[in-house]
């Protein structure tokens, strides 16, 4: 199967957007911070979620809608597929939305500030005509309501009753007039779930090759540099932090002396032994830089090209301010 579109809603910087594809070849041109690697990277997340995986992060953070989806449409094969041991094809079971693609959606709930609830569903042009989806029922439900509504139309004892597929197929032939419209069919249930399975093996693979490394703020050749600032405006406030530091030593000591003056009254050969101490880390191991963005978008989940200035422009900064004031020297970062 070919890709024909693919469908975001609320994931990123896109709240609801489609990208068509052409049958041969695909180009993606844009400037920084457009969207380019978000596009690549929903296709990576919606068929491997393992070069990329989803997060919290990955919700389009206007939306006030708290699910975010990818939507894939596949231009469908003439492969039949074996479900129940009967061969079956998608577009006889429903399957396929109004303009005759397999399309999949992938909706996470976001509530709650995390993510869950991965729910995936089949697009399609359903017949209106049941309440539930003849896919998602059970076959002693479909039993059921092939003797009580159809029996007067349909020859019982030639369906083979254990077969779902068979019994869904005489179910639809005697209607005469089904009428369509859009529905979501889970695929995470009875037969749906078979033939959920059936299609992943007929899906194109995907592979998403990064040609340059993510540059993560929190990456640690990112956050070598960007802690010196840190470390010198710790420098900078030595004196100040050094006498807030003694005054925690002083009055967490005092209050150790007064808790084993206490269990002296009841325990005495134990408060004998036993004195408070007191351990502390360097200062700069208490920070941890990192960017933000106003609109509250995480610099991890902005263009690579935006990531890639924000450290050059580090790095320009800081030859400024190690030569201003200075003699000039030639400096290498």
């Amino acid at each position: 199967m070919k890709i024909a579109q693919l469908k975001l809603l609320n994931f990123r910087g896109y709240e609801d957007v489609t990208i068509k594809f052409a049958n041969d070849f695909n180009l993606i041109i844009g400037k920084n911070d457009i969207g380019k690697s978000t596009i690549l990277e929903a296709m990576e997340i919606f068929f491997n979620n393992d070069v990329v995986k989803v997060d919290i992060n990955d919700l389009n953070v206007f939306s006030e809608n708290k699910t975010m989806s990818i939507q894939i449409s596949f231009i469908p094969s003439n492969t039949t597929y074996t479900i129940d041991t009967i061969p079956t094809n998608i577009k006889d079971e429903y399957l396929l939305d109004q303009n005759g693609y397999l399309t999949i959606k992938k909706t996470w709930d976001c509530n709650n500030e995390k993510l869950s609830s991965l729910k995936t569903t089949i697009i399609s042009s359903y017949p209106n005509n049941f309440t539930t989806p003849l896919v998602n029922l059970k076959i002693t439900d479909l039993r059921k309501l092939l003797s009580e509504k159809y029996a007067d139309v349909i020859d019982l004892d030639s369906i083979n009753k254990n077969k779902s597929s068979e019994i869904r197929q005489a179910i639809y032939c005697a209607i005469p007039h089904l009428t369509l419209e859009e529905t979501e069919i889970d695929i995470n249930k009875e037969d749906g779930k078979k033939i959920w399975t059936a299609l992943q093996n007929d899906l194109p693979l995907f592979f998403l090759f990064q040609a340059d490394r993510e540059n993560r703020d929190s990456d640690k050749e990112v956050q070598t540099p960007l802690k010196t600032i840190t470390k010198t405006a710790i420098a900078e406030l030595e004196n100040e932090l050094n006498q807030v530091k003694e005054k925690i030593i002083n009055k967490a000591i005092q209050i150790g002396n007064e808790t084993l003056d206490k269990l002296k009254e009841m325990s005495p050969e134990i408060a004998n032994v036993l004195k408070p101490e007191m351990t502390n880390k360097a200062w700069d191991t208490l920070f941890s830089f990192s960017f933000s963005c106003d609109d509250g978008i995480p610099v991890n989940k902005r263009g690579s090209g935006v990531r890639r200035l924000i450290l050059l422009n580090y790095f320009r900064a800081e030859a400024e301010r190690k030569t201003s004031g200075e003699p000039q020297y030639y400096l290498c970062y």
